[in-house]
């Protein structure tokens, strides 16, 4: 007798358990791993682990959940995509019959409270319990930033998003900016509408300040560089750049350069945080080529391990100010995987357009490009790579009579490397004219920055003047954001010391959202002279680095160990010990180095039986190690 098998209600069972997976999924709220949740879920839904892994692997097909960015396979977490987590969420919160995982698995206010806040009350508000006037400002709400950015998108969501603190919501804004302007995505409409256009617990200045920043993906992406003018005031300085780039695609290169500048002063920095306006700028500077814009060129982006956004005007800016390109191409190589895709799109389109290949060994394809740009809301990409890439090659007649002008991105010209480094040294000639040279070295011997460091190793930049050189001013402190966007008396030290400011949160005050203490910044100070104490600024402070030591001392009851190193002041792969006031030590030490270091420090002494191990085990960390040593060779 043949047996038939029920497939559709083997669909219907498989499709079921789906849903109640997904359910399940949405409830946790946080970021999850899914060889923890295949346990949880066999066990909560009596489900086969075989069963449960071939679901996820089909959602994630589906794309209904996305994997987070992780060092290794088994930092690896799982979200379920936010449309689709907040829908099942409203949809369990409406439904008079609520699942038993609803309770069952549920954290208790107690269980690592500031933690999970968060969690446990959208849980609440999912089960219909009242909202606080307002939601915590100080719990942790970083895992959970994508799900309530964009809670707005659903207006059952509105009444939790309303409550959340106001400097929460101005973070939410510019994570989300990160998926429009960075990220080069579709944006959903109704969620900036609701959430933060037309959301009236944030200040109108604030709103208008948002949509300034909007006009990017509606004006620049889509190539409505006309419309500028009548779309957009100057009245804020968000404003001002967008006219910058109408004037410049225009060719009014003295008004765009004067509109950059009363922009950037106007928002207090240097550049912008977007990297095709740092490009659109640069490209300005360069081709005004007078000696003061080579000059701010220089000042920009000579310098080590500037932010991404910043990288591909670099490497424009390097390339034709024929300076050496090596190191901001080997920092390309080594991050390009983490690099938003607009960074990629402008890295690919510098590479291609000034042959650079052979330098910049990317592997860059047509179709790797088209599968970013491809789209009507990048038109602008689309037409500034139509001189190099073969998908827009055929188009680039029908894009500029579509937006009105052909592409900004200077030409290529072939030069050897012997025109390069003429020219360059012509360019430096003319900088260091009698003049300049002697403008220049005065202005060196009359102001410098010196760094005080208080008891808990915080530093405080300040800035020294002197007549002769030789006896300098007390100095008056400069405040951390001055300092992070560059100062004109800056060194290299100086420069690459304001790669080590911490911005800790988005509170107005300064204070409390820049932090300038550690052990990176320490370390950029080791044998720096301008270094002195904050409580006693005449006094010196000499910070000096150490290589990790480990001394055995045998004595009548074994053999002690003894380090350099203060395990009480290990913080991540350094230790920084105030040795005294005038002397800062400083240990980098790998994260073997740093096990070994805690691992010794667990024994005090060792038995004298335990001479031929600790001899055998010292000679194989003599590798990696100073080893002082009473034990023989």
């Amino acid at each position: 007798m043949e047996i038939k098998l029920d497939r559709k209600k083997d669909y219907i069972t498989k499709s079921d358990h789906k849903e109640q997976i997904m359910k399940y999924l949405s409830w946790k709220i946080k970021p999850f791993a899914l060889y923890h949740e295949i346990r949880e879920i066999s066990r909560i839904f009596n489900f086969s682990p075989e069963e449960i892994e071939s679901i996820l692997k089909e959602l994630e097909d589906e794309n209904k959940i996305f994997p987070l960015t992780a060092e290794g396979p088994r930092d690896i977490h799982y979200m379920l995509k936010a449309d689709i987590q907040l829908q099942l969420l409203i949809d369990m919160k409406k439904s008079p019959q609520k699942p038993a995982f609803l309770i069952s698995s549920r954290l208790s206010p107690s269980n690592n409270w500031r933690k999970e806040e968060w969690v446990i009350i959208i849980q609440d508000y999912v089960l219909g319990k009242n909202l606080k006037s307002q939601l915590p400002s100080y719990a942790d709400f970083e895992p959970l930033r994508y799900i309530l950015m964009h809670m707005p998108t659903f207006p059952e969501w509105m009444p939790f998003f309303q409550n959340i603190p106001i400097y929460i919501i101005d973070t939410l804004f510019h994570e989300y900016k990160y998926i429009w302007a960075s990220g080069l995505l579709h944006p959903n409409i109704t969620c900036m509408i609701n959430g933060y256009f037309e959301n009236e617990k944030i200040e109108p200045t604030i709103r208008e300040k948002y949509k300034l920043e909007f006009a990017f993906y509606q004006y620049i992406l889509p190539g409505h560089i006309n419309e500028i003018p009548q779309k957009i005031s100057t009245d804020m300085p968000e404003g001002m750049y967008y006219h910058a780039i109408y004037h410049q695609y225009r060719g009014d290169l003295s008004k765009a350069l004067d509109l950059y500048s009363q922009s950037l002063k106007g928002m207090n920095t240097k550049t912008f945080d977007n990297a095709l306006l740092n490009l659109f700028y640069t490209i300005a500077l360069l081709n005004d080529s007078t000696i003061e814009s080579k000059k701010t060129l220089r000042n920009l982006f000579m310098r080590d391990y500037l932010p991404s956004e910043m990288m591909p005007a670099q490497l424009l800016a390097l390339y034709a100010l024929n300076e050496k390109m090596e190191s901001a191409i080997e920092h390309i190589l080594y991050n390009y995987d983490k690099f938003s895709p607009l960074v990629k799109v402008l890295i690919m389109l510098i590479t291609h357009h000034y042959q650079l290949q052979k330098k910049i060994k990317l592997n860059i394809s047509n179709d790797e490009i088209q599968q970013f740009i491809d789209a009507d809301h990048l038109k602008l990409l689309q037409l500034e790579c139509s001189l190099d890439f073969s998908p827009y090659i055929g188009k680039a007649d029908c894009l500029i009579q579509e937006i009105g002008f052909p592409p900004l991105l200077p030409p290529f010209q072939k030069m050897n490397e012997w025109e390069r480094v003429l020219a360059l040294l012509l360019d430096k000639s003319k900088e260091l004219s009698p003049k300049n040279k002697e403008k220049k070295e005065s202005s060196e011997s009359q102001s410098r920055i010196i760094y005080r460091i208080d008891r808990h190793n915080n530093i405080n930049p300040y800035l020294q003047k002197s007549k002769d050189g030789i006896v300098w001013s007390k100095g008056r402190i400069i405040s951390l954001t001055t300092f992070q966007q560059g100062m004109s008396e800056m060194n290299e030290t100086d420069h690459a010391l304001t790669l080590c400011i911490k911005k800790l949160s988005n509170d107005w005050e300064e204070k409390s959202r820049m932090r300038f203490s550690g052990a990176k910044p320490i370390m950029q100070l080791v044998g720096y002279p301008l270094v002195f104490s904050d409580e006693n600024p005449e006094r010196q402070i000499t910070i000096r680095k150490e290589e990790p030591q480990i001394t055995v001392i045998k004595t009548t009851s074994g053999f002690k160990i003894e380090s350099n190193v203060d395990t009480n002041k290990i913080e991540g792969n350094y230790m920084v010990k105030r040795e005294k006031e005038t002397l800062i030590k400083i240990i980098e030490l790998r994260n073997f180095q740093r096990d070994i270091i805690l691992i010794l420090n667990r024994i005090s002494i060792f038995p004298l039986q335990a001479e031929k191990q600790l001899t055998e085990v010292l000679q194989e960390l003599n590798k990696n190690f100073i080893i002082h040593s009473d034990l023989p060779a």
